[in-house]
């Protein structure tokens, strides 16, 4: 069984198309391990393929944290470029903050009358 689940923040916005019908979602993750002087990050290309991919698009933007599971490739390293690791996604989980960038929801609406004084209460 090939299953890979790592966590890390998206590098930027996510690109969506249909590839023969089927809707794809493409990303890449900045996965970091280590500290200091031994901090090393790790760019995971991923797709996520059908209609979670579709339903998750509108929320995948650059610095958004994910947590990622799906079965993992790589691609040897040839003379123009290093080893890629590539992910088809089989699960995902939003995780984090609530993003700055996203507009707030509406406030709740104010009672339609102050509330009544204690001695105002009828019992």
């Amino acid at each position: 069984m090939n299953v890979f689940t790592f966590s890390g923040n998206l590098g930027g916005d996510c690109r969506t198309n249909n590839v023969g019908g089927t809707d794809v979602c493409n990303f890449s993750v900045a996965c970091t391990s280590g500290y200091g002087d031994k901090k090393q990050t790790h760019w995971i290309d991923c797709a996520y393929w059908g209609a979670g991919g579709k339903a998750v698009s509108p929320y995948l933007r650059k610095g958004q944290t994910v947590v990622v599971s799906g079965e993992v490739s790589l691609t040897p390293a040839t003379d123009k470029y290093a080893a890629k690791i590539s992910v088809r996604v089989n699960s995902l989980t939003l995780a984090g903050g609530k993003r700055e960038d996203v507009a707030p929801s509406a406030p709740a609406s104010a009672p339609a009358s102050a509330p009544a004084a204690d001695d105002d209460i009828q019992f």
